[in-house]
């Protein structure tokens, strides 16, 4: 037996040196392959839009390719106008008047169409449209009788000379507040006459209230509940879906701020097939109406009155006849109660009288000058409702 060599020692710490760096090798290797497999990648887990989805951009190629053959372009033709001008030219016939727009089918079986009431419309006049066409994504062309377009909701119901076209599928909520802010949404429509143009953004906000100005006379009103949204929506969308990435119809597009940029809005559609379901049933919609102008309680209100905490919503008029006039409510009265419903501002009256029915009985709590009132008024229907029925 030979005796050990000298560099012996140093060969074994050498040799157990090397096994360690192996282990650790193939240990890291292992740990490596695992974590591919248990932590999804940044374009898996996020998705290519950010959507937090396996999908990415496919879910949105496949949503338009569900919602998007139920959605027709809309060409309509108005009355012409009898110019009074002296100065023009005996004999020349006026003007045609076209507009475009966008629609969706909403029930196949029935051949009905969803879309604005201002797409079929004359808002000035109150006049509807005399012919109605509609075009399908595949260039087929049908003709469309108006059942009913109510202009306090901007809601129009078509019947079409067709019950076998693509049908959409509609979005089940009860509340636009049920969305969630940030969600991707695609908006399909026919802007500036540039047929089926999809656009792609995000839920901005829900609830926001647009003034709409005073038109033919009648009173001004606003469009309460309405989705707020930064895809791109244009003259010629109005009509057109708002979809969410299951290829579900979530909105109806209706207006834009033209001077400011991703600012869009679309009727919720629970809202909006509350509305076509009386127009289908009854040729037009009922809208409960107390006949009041009010605003937020103001700074400058509250200072004058010395009442820095008052809330809810300030008359700024009382119109004549209404149910408001009849039950004794008067300029500068503050409403903060509908029965146990506390009011914050003039948005929350005009969502909670929205919630009632033409007939029911409401009881008010009204601060009237540092005097609390008890005013029970009976909510009337909108008396300048245009409604129509071919």
């Amino acid at each position: 037996m030979n005796p050990p060599s000298p560099y012996s020692k140093y060969i074994s710490y050498l040799l157990v040196f090397l096994a360690g760096v192996v282990l650790t090798v193939v240990l890291m290797s292992l740990g490596f392959v695992l974590g591919q497999r248990s932590q999804p990648s940044a374009s898996s887990q996020y998705g290519i839009l950010g959507n937090y989805s396996d999908e990415g951009s496919d879910a949105i190629v496949r949503a338009v390719k569900l919602v998007g053959p139920a959605v027709v372009n809309v060409d309509i033709s108005m009355p012409q106008l009898v110019s009074k001008n002296p100065a023009q030219i005996p004999n020349l016939p006026p003007a045609p008047r076209e507009g475009k727009g966008t629609g969706i089918i909403i029930d196949s079986a029935k051949g009905l169409m969803l879309t604005n009431a201002h797409v079929v419309t004359d808002q000035q006049t109150g006049e509807t449209a005399q012919q109605i066409r509609v075009t399908t994504r595949d260039g087929k062309q049908y003709t469309g009788t108006l059942l009913g377009a109510d202009r306090y909701s901007d809601i129009a119901v078509v019947k079409l000379s067709s019950d076998k076209l693509p049908q959409a599928k509609i979005a089940q909520f009860n509340n636009a507040k049920q969305l969630a802010i940030g969600q991707w949404v695609i908006a399909i429509g026919n802007p500036y006459a540039q047929e089926n143009t999809v656009t792609v953004g995000v839920i901005s906000a829900v609830g926001r209230t647009i003034p709409v100005p005073i038109q033919n006379g009648g009173a001004p009103f606003s469009l309460s509940g309405m989705i707020q949204t930064d895809a791109a929506i244009n003259p010629g969308n109005s009509g057109g879906p708002l979809c969410n990435l299951k290829g579900e119809v979530i909105g109806i597009n209706t207006a834009i701020i033209p001077w400011a940029t991703g600012l869009g809005f679309s009727i919720p559609i629970n809202q909006a097939m509350k509305v076509a379901r009386q127009i289908v049933a009854k040729g037009q919609v009922s809208h409960p109406y107390i006949g009041v102008l009010i605003t937020p309680v103001t700074a400058q209100f509250r200072q004058k009155y010395a009442v820095p905490n008052l809330t809810g919503a300030l008359v700024d008029g009382v119109q004549e006849n209404s149910p408001a006039q009849r039950a004794g409510l008067q300029t500068d009265d503050v409403i903060i109660q509908i029965g146990t419903q506390k009011i914050q501002d003039n948005k929350d009256l005009i969502s909670l009288v929205a919630q009632k029915k033409v007939g029911d009985s409401i009881q008010l709590s009204v601060w009237r000058k540092k005097e609390l009132l008890k005013i029970r008024l009976t909510i009337g229907n909108r008396p300048d409702v245009i409604n129509s029925r071919n």
